[in-house]
């Protein structure tokens, strides 16, 4: 029997590990996110394609729920780890399960916000920032110069 109370203190303290590691996973992920909004907040207003422009749309609608996902998944491992604090004091099998189960479920969150993370980022890379800047510079030259040519010819006619 004691060898069973020690196995349950070494796998609640594994999980508790493991519980700490998700939730620097998730407030990377978080900050990420974060960054990500700010850029949209960013281009609103200064996109090239209507794909662009659909993304700058659909982050503005979806980012706060986003972020209250985020909230409720810390709000579970919060849960999560005092449940395993109980797990330590009263040695409970069953309830060491169903954190397990509770873990797992935040684990597969975690993973979802960072594959969220990592798509968003690949289509902010895609917009090519650089690139489009100097294709505003490209037009901003040629207006100026066609402004000019204007302002030249209407200074012929007068």
């Amino acid at each position: 029997m004691l060898l069973i109370l020690q196995d349950l203190a070494n796998a609640t303290n594994l999980q508790l590990k493991k519980s700490q590691r998700l939730r620097e996973r998730l407030a990377a992920a978080k900050a990420e996110l974060k960054k990500i909004s700010g850029i949209g907040e960013e281009m609103d207003g200064n996109t090239t394609t209507n794909e662009e422009e659909e993304f700058i749309d659909a982050l503005k609608d979806e980012m706060p729920e986003v972020f209250k996902n985020i909230e409720a998944n810390f709000g579970l491992l919060d849960h999560i780890d005092s449940e395993l604090k109980l797990v330590l004091k009263y040695k409970d099998i069953n309830k060491m399960q169903a954190v397990k189960k509770d873990l797992d479920e935040a684990s597969v969150k975690v993973d979802q916000c960072e594959s969220l993370v990592v798509k968003l980022d690949n289509e902010v890379i895609e917009w090519d920032a650089f690139k489009k800047l100097c294709r505003r510079d490209d037009e901003l030259n040629e207006l100026e110069k066609l402004v000019e040519d204007l302002s030249k010819d209407l200074e012929g006619e007068m």
